[in-house]
């Protein structure tokens, strides 16, 4: 996942702005992934590994999304709040195709990519909602996405 605007959210706060948000979104993440792990994968990109069904996934990914959204971060000088949102992409890896890691991310960033060329500020994903096309064991991840096992 990755935080939406937000070279413009350092450049309008400050850099020890910007850290103290990724703090924040970081709690988020790790409460609602807390039987997952997390991982800080670039300057604004988060990893998640959870071990979930694409579903419970998909649903954990829109929570995550929305807590988001809802923190409420306070710079003094500064009103209204800062708000934050994050685009996720989500991606499926069938054990047997043997997908390399390289082709993982790909697939992740492309579902990325989708969620912030559709706007940003939501769940990007490559079935579109069919997950009953997913075989029932999934692997989901992401450079600037989501990785998620199931």
């Amino acid at each position: 996942m990755d935080v939406d605007a937000f070279k413009s959210y350092n450049d309008t706060y400050g850099h020890l702005k910007g850290d103290e948000c990724l703090k924040e979104v970081a709690r988020v993440i790790k409460r609602q992934a807390r039987h997952g792990q997390v991982a800080r994968y670039g300057g604004e990109e988060f990893t998640v590994l959870l071990t979930r069904g694409i579903e419970e996934t998909r649903h954990i990914a829109e929570r995550i999304r929305q807590d988001i959204l809802d923190l409420n971060i306070t710079h003094e000088q500064y009103e209204p709040l800062c708000r934050v949102s994050v685009s996720l992409g989500l991606t499926s890896l069938v054990p047997e195709a043997q997908t390399t890691e390289k082709e993982i991310i790909d697939q992740a960033d492309q579902a990325l990519y989708r969620a912030k060329e559709n706007g940003r500020n939501q769940i990007g994903d490559l079935w579109q909602g069919e997950y009953d096309k997913i075989p029932r064991v999934s692997v989901c991840f992401s450079h600037g996405g989501f990785f998620i096992v199931g």
